[in-house]
């Protein structure tokens, strides 16, 4: 599983070239400048099986983790933002100025805190938002007049119940293109929507285009080598995995049903990856260096020396918000393609 340290730091930076590792940062979304909310009258969604129905568009909002955050900018809605929390790297440039406005906490507010804030609305990208000890449930935030959406990639499964985070979960960028469609409607910004959409997919059918008949057998692995000797691993059910079949990869864990997963190193060696994939996070200051203190301690293990990722010392460095549902997936599968097939870009 990639997880969460709040005790580092990122600044993602223009695609830089590493011996044997690639590292970027996206440029996804649409400028920052604030957007005239549509006047629309009533308008009505359905996310994670709940119908979310807003008399006019949020005036107060309150984004939480970083997917959450950029689209809430990149919306054009950054001056309703009434305070944030969990940027996993640097926010992309085009926000920094306005995030810098923005309240921000490292960890989640205190419900007293929240509620301070008199938000009107919550749009969080993770569904571990809404459980009873953090911000409180969809329901009791809705019980307060705040109405909230979180990411369709994290909606809770039937039998999990409301607020756990690591149910299964199928996600694709069809997710993703639709919580954009979704939050730019709720936010009264239908237009700013389509056009991040659009932009997606042309980054994405352009990068199809670029890898179709390459060897799509090099075999990936996102993962984090782990202090206590595992590694956390992407598999098959999240939406890495079409990012690296979009990237003319294959994911050396796609038979894990679960999105994460925790495996042993004799398991990483029996794999063998070609290309190992690196998400340094979380902090609102992380430096795309730290990728290399994860490349350090793959390099440094004696027994992942023959790994063929190690051994050749292949390494893509991505943010780690590509990696989830969000504006930057597009350009996430295109710097990992051009990793995997630098002869077709």
């Amino acid at each position: 599983m990639i997880t969460r340290s709040r005790s580092t730091a990122a600044v993602l930076a223009s695609l830089l070239a590493l011996t044997g590792c690639t590292s970027t940062s996206d440029s996804a979304g649409t400028g920052s400048s604030p957007a005239t909310p549509a006047s629309t009258g009533p308008v009505t969604v359905t996310s994670c099986q709940r119908t979310i129905t807003l008399d006019g568009s949020p005036q107060r909002i309150f984004a939480v983790f970083h997917p959450a955050i950029e689209l809430a900018h990149a919306l054009g809605a950054g001056d309703r933002l009434v305070g944030t929390a969990f940027l996993d790297n640097q926010i992309l440039p085009e926000y920094a100025a306005a995030q810098a406005t923005v309240p921000y906490n490292d960890d989640y507010p205190s419900k007293e805190r929240l509620y301070s804030l008199t938000p009107d609305f919550v749009l969080s990208a993770f569904n571990d938002a809404f459980t009873p000890d953090v911000l409180g449930s969809q329901d009791d935030l809705a019980a307060q007049n705040i109405n909230s959406y979180v990411f369709g990639e994290w909606c809770p499964a039937a039998e999990a119940g409301e607020g756990n985070p690591l149910q299964l979960k199928e996600a694709t960028f069809e997710t993703t293109y639709t919580d954009i469609t979704q939050v730019g409607t709720l936010l009264g910004a239908p237009d700013r929507a389509a056009d991040i959409v659009a932009r997606m997919k042309a980054v994405v059918d352009d990068t199809r285009t670029r890898v179709r008949g390459a060897d799509t057998s090099v075999t990936v692995a996102v993962g984090t080598l782990r202090d206590d000797g595992t590694i956390s691993v992407q598999g098959g059910s999240g939406i890495t995995q079409e990012i690296i079949e979009i990237a003319g990869g294959t994911n050396a864990y796609a038979d894990i049903a679960t999105r994460q997963a925790s495996v042993s190193v004799e398991d990483f060696v029996r794999r063998n990856p070609n290309v190992i994939v690196l998400a340094p996070c979380c902090g609102k200051d992380m430096t795309v260096a730290d990728g290399q203190k994860e490349i350090d301690k793959y390099t440094a293990a004696p027994a992942l020396a023959d790994v063929t990722a190690v051994r050749d010392k292949r390494f893509v460095v991505v943010p780690f918000p590509g990696l989830f549902s969000g504006i930057r997936n597009a350009d996430t599968a295109a710097q990992i393609a051009k990793a995997l097939h630098p002869d077709r870009f």
